[in-house]
């Protein structure tokens, strides 16, 4: 996971943050579904 240093462009750490979360969370998804995928 990227760790962004703090700046004084708060839009672009929020920019970078909200990558990060989505990146995470499509991440999570997809283990998610492979994880359902191998219980049926």
């Amino acid at each position: 996971m990227a760790n962004h240093a703090v700046t004084d462009n708060s839009d672009s750490d929020f920019a970078h943050f909200c990558l990060d979360f989505f990146s995470i969370t499509a991440y999570l998804n997809d283990s998610a579904i492979r994880l359902i995928d191998a219980n049926q």
